[in-house]
Parts: C-alpha cells; sequence; structure tokens
C-alpha cells in the first residue's frame, strides 16, 4: 500500500516538475570571463574646491569602469541585482545606448543573464561604472568586486586595471 502511494504521489508531481523544467525553474550557475577595469586617478584627500585647478575638477575622485562576461550554465535564468566595491563609493550598471547615431548611457537597476547564456559588458554596450574611485588604478593593478545575484547569491570577481 505504501509504495501505490509513492508511486501516485509521484505521478502527480510529474506535471509540476515538467512545468518548472521548460520554465528554466532549475537553479543558475553563474561564472564570470574576462575581467577587466580601466585605469583612473584618485583625487587628493586634501582637494578642497576653493583649492583650484585640477584638485578642484577631481574633488571626489574619477571614474572607472569595468568589463567583463557574466556566463550563466545552469538550467535557470538569473538576475544580476548589483555590484559593490571598496574601491570606489559606488558601483553602478549601466547600458550605452544609440539614438539617431547619438551614444547616451543610462543606469539599469537589474540585468538578466538567461539560462545556458552570458551577457558580456563591452564598450557599447551594459558595463559597470566605478563612481569616485577612492585610490589611483594602475595597469598592472587588481580590484575585487562583488556582483550580487537574486538566484546564485554573492560571486566574488578579481579585475585586472588594463591600459586599454
Amino acid at each position: 500500500m505504501v509504495a501505490g502511494r509513492r508511486i501516485a504521489i509521484g505521478l502527480a508531481l510529474c506535471p509540476v516538475v515538467g512545468v518548472l523544467a521548460a520554465c528554466g525553474g532549475g537553479p543558475s550557475v553563474i561564472g564570470v570571463r574576462d575581467p577587466w577595469a580601466r585605469p583612473a586617478v584618485a583625487a587628493p584627500r586634501d582637494a578642497t574646491p576653493t583649492s583650484g585647478g585640477a584638485a578642484a575638477a577631481m574633488l571626489g575622485g574619477s571614474n572607472s569602469v569595468v568589463y567583463l562576461t557574466v556566463v550563466n550554465t545552469g538550467d535557470g535564468k538569473d538576475t544580476l541585482l548589483g555590484i559593490s566595491s571598496d574601491v570606489a563609493a559606488a558601483v553602478q550598471l549601466h547600458r550605452t545606448e544609440i539614438t539617431n547615431n547619438v551614444a547616451s548611457m543610462r543606469e539599469v537597476s537589474t540585468v538578466e543573464i538567461p539560462a545556458h547564456g552570458e551577457v558580456r559588458f563591452d564598450p557599447g554596450s551594459y558595463h559597470l561604472v566605478l563612481a569616485n574611485v577612492r585610490h589611483t588604478l594602475a595597469p598592472g593593478d587588481t580590484i575585487d568586486l562583488t556582483l550580487t545575484f537574486k538566484g546564485a547569491g554573492a560571486v566574488q570577481v578579481h579585475a585586472e586595471v588594463r591600459a586599454q
């Protein structure tokens, strides 16, 4: 009798499992390829608006950008919710859009990563902006970032600063 109940329960669950699999209900498996950042010069700590010249122009620091490819080898889609790093006051998700041959950047709140797919963060597309870097980023340096995904959680990334 117990075996009969197990079979009946198993058969009852088959349509649910089939629907979840068809809808990409499996887990995501997130990885990152070729992360790198552009160099940036931080503002001097003693810069004030009254000091004039380059120091005033750089008050608050300069920005850098990070490029990488997010790869999802899992059966379920995932969503990049945010990024953090100690090297900048903020890290923002941006996307370059071209309208009437004019490029503009806009901040986006999330980026969907498809199941068995990838999203490239490249010049002219999605990219990560390091706003107000806290120290100079020179070619050869490495910076740490944490990418936070809805399903996969926190993913640690080490990006090399390149002169490209």
